[in-house]
């Protein structure tokens, strides 16, 4: 992936998908950082990630003089009100909050960092996180202006009711750090000297460095009628499958995915079938795939779909199979697979 540009101006709503903690910690570092001049830097979030992240920049030469810290179990209940979060509780406590973080700091363009929404998926309480991202305009629209920051464990939505929410939540910000992609960048050449890669299946210049099982399937499909019997068929096959409802809760769990092929639906919500494989080739990640589309959609979706293999639905299950093995044993050219 990229290394996205977190010195971007005023007015961002990000999201930071990871797998383990220290990324994430690594990627909160970078946001406060990554401007020049003064900031008032906040931080709504468990005190061990406040406390990690201000010991990562003790010392450095950039960044805000202090961090302003919320506690995060505290600020969830003071928003939430019987029927989920109450708007002008939450209105009334975030102009509070940067009403103190701006005293401390004296000043500057406004970064927050929060973990909010995420305490409220790991609650189950999806449907009041969505609701409390659909607030972040209260803390964008500050004068000076916001940049906000979300982190989410991905552990919160390994579930199937998880997943349903989690291309909502994604959807709900201008774009989607996956953590440990992210600190991977940051190393560059030094990656090798500085520890293992924390992109599981790359390696140090970007490429798949183990082999891609033939039994590991991703299947990406919106639909769940159609997703749910792929899933069976592909199961009772004895392929090892995991099912993603959008290309973005699967990007999001990608960092810790083993090395497979990839089943996928062109006309997907968001990022489509083909962006999705696009954004992949761009990490050296080259992993075989079979696309699908309606004989109602794209009438150039097979050319679009080259070299990866296409199917037109509705089609044979046992095709399926077949098209699978071949895309296997006949990885796209320049796929960067060793």
């Amino acid at each position: 992936m990229p290394v996205h540009d977190l010195s971007r101006g005023s007015g961002q709503h990000l999201a930071s998908a990871h797998g383990n903690p220290a990324s994430c910690h690594e990627v909160v570092k970078a946001f406060f950082t990554a401007s020049a001049g003064r900031i008032t830097a906040i931080m709504i979030c468990q005190p061990e990630t406040h406390l990690a992240v201000e010991k990562s920049m003790t010392g450095g030469k950039c960044g805000p003089a202090r961090i302003s810290f919320f506690d995060v179990n505290a600020a969830v209940s003071q928003v939430m009100g019987p029927d989920g979060v109450d708007t002008e509780r939450a209105a009334s406590y975030f102009a509070q909050m940067l009403r103190d973080a701006q005293s401390e700091s004296g000043g500057g363009a406004i970064r927050i960092y929060g973990e909010m929404s995420d305490l409220l998926c790991r609650q189950k309480k999806y449907a009041a996180a969505l609701q409390l991202e659909g607030l972040a305009d209260l803390l964008l629209s500050a004068d000076p202006q916001a940049s906000i920051l979300c982190g989410y464990s991905t552990k919160n939505f390994e579930n199937d009711e998880g997943l349903a929410h989690f291309g909502k939540i994604c959807a709900a910000h201008n774009d989607v750090i996956r953590a440990e992609s992210f600190v991977a960048s940051l190393r560059g050449p030094a990656a090798k000297q500085a520890g293992p890669d924390l992109t599981p299946g790359v390696g140090e210049t970007g490429t798949v460095a183990r082999p891609v099982s033939k039994r590991n399937v991703y299947l990406v499909e919106d639909d769940p009628s159609v997703r749910n019997a792929i899933l069976r068929f592909l199961q009772a096959k004895e392929f090892d499958v995991l099912a993603f409802e959008t290309a973005e809760a699967f990007l999001a769990h990608l960092p810790g995915l083993a090395p497979g092929s990839l089943i996928l639906d062109v006309q997907l919500p968001g990022i489509s079938g083909f962006d999705l494989l696009n954004r992949m080739a761009c990490d050296g990640i080259g992993w075989p795939a079979v696309v699908f589309s309606g004989a109602h959609e794209d009438q150039g979706a097979a050319a679009l779909a080259a070299p990866h293999r296409y199917l037109r639905k509705p089609f044979d299950p046992d095709a399926l199979v077949r098209a699978l093995q071949l895309a296997v044993d006949e990885p796209p050219s320049g796929s960067g697979r060793s």
